[in-house]
């Protein structure tokens, strides 16, 4: 596997480092998700989640170039998985890439809703056409 995972962003590509992306285990997708769970639990701050959680996100609202740069991606929420059925209106969001199809991302987050609740999610960032 390439151990960089490049992603499209305001027309160039943004390289992220190998530990950007969580494992292909499904094991490791299920710790990962757990730590996730257990930040939500223990209301860690989005500003040091990626500290808790032991790996940096992708995206992380709290990092000012990091949230004009979600202004601009389209995120697909898989609706059946996740605790939202939009992102649209969070006041935050954090995510991880997961491993996919080279022509989209999968990826695993936290977004914080009006009612400032965090609430798990799971979606897709497709690459523009």
């Amino acid at each position: 596997m390439n151990s960089y995972w490049m992603v499209a962003v305001f027309g160039g590509l943004y390289a992220l480092g190998p530990k950007a992306c969580i494992g292909n285990d499904p094991l490791d997708n299920m710790r990962f998700a757990d730590r996730l769970d257990k930040a939500m639990c223990n209301s860690i701050p989005i500003d040091r989640i990626d500290a808790f959680v032991g790996q940096k996100s992708v995206i992380n609202t709290s990092r000012e170039s990091e949230k004009r740069r979600f202004e601009m991606i389209s995120v697909q929420v898989d609706k059946k998985r996740s605790k939202v059925e939009s992102l649209r209106g969070a006041i935050d969001v954090v995510y991880w890439l997961r491993p996919s199809r080279p022509d989209n991302f999968e990826i695993i987050g936290i977004a914080w809703m009006k009612d400032k609740q965090p609430k798990l999610f799971y979606g897709t960032v497709a690459l523009p056409q």
